[in-house]
């Protein structure tokens, strides 16, 4: 993520430039380092823009299934959980959206395919709530690994302190609701499953860029 930071400043510190060039200061925090990133072959504008869109369709459709999650589940403190998941997961959509605009785009949204909504629905109605748990908890679990791992793949690191707060909240949540799916199923503890393997198959559930 630092890999233009980092350039600049090891070259101010040898003293060296790169002839037609004014390098920014490495002190300046909001500089767009990825547009230096780019050109030393780091993240492409395309790059970024299809990490924080991927990002923000993740977000935005498990944002929709706790908010079900939390209709359907009588725990007192799955609520609690889930409510502050919820809560966490709009400062997250917030957060990708304006990075978003920073980088010069315009979010505009579909609606969540009926189809999709119908087969979580279905779901729900025919799940109890050791298992909602254990769904709830796959979401978290797949939400923060990919949040942690398109951190690692970009050299802009506006975009990386964003998916890096993600990723450590997602794992917090992760690690609470996971501690409560075990409190709660005693010796009948399975893996967890995410609900989200299937949004690869929402066809109809994506962000339109306007240069994509």
């Amino acid at each position: 993520a630092d890999l233009p930071l980092f350039t600049v400043t090891l070259l101010g510190l040898l003293g060296l430039s790169i002839e037609g060039e004014t390098l920014p200061d490495p002190t300046d925090q909001g500089h767009e380092w990825w547009q230096l990133g780019e050109q030393w072959g780091g993240s492409s504008r395309q790059d970024i823009l299809n990490v924080i869109n991927t990002a923000l369709v993740g977000e935005r459709y498990t944002l929709s299934a706790f908010r079900q999650y939390l209709e359907k589940v009588t725990d007192a403190e799955a609520k609690l959980v889930f409510g502050e998941v919820i809560t966490a997961k709009e400062s997250h959509v917030e957060q990708l959206e304006i990075r978003f605009r920073q980088m010069g785009e315009e979010v505009s949204w579909q609606a969540i395919g009926s189809e999709a909504l119908a087969t979580l629905q279905s779901w729900l109605q025919s799940s109890d709530e050791q298992e909602l748990l254990r769904r709830a908890l796959g979401d978290l679990q797949t939400g923060a690994i990919d949040a942690d791992r398109f951190a690692g793949q970009l050299t802009d690191p506006k975009t990386v302190v964003v998916l890096d707060q993600i990723a450590t909240t997602l794992f917090a949540l992760e690690e609470r609701v996971g501690d409560l799916y075990r409190a709660r199923s005693g010796s009948s503890v399975e893996p967890p499953m995410p609900t989200t393997l299937a949004i690869g198959q929402v066809s109809s559930y994506h962000q339109q860029v306007s240069e994509f």
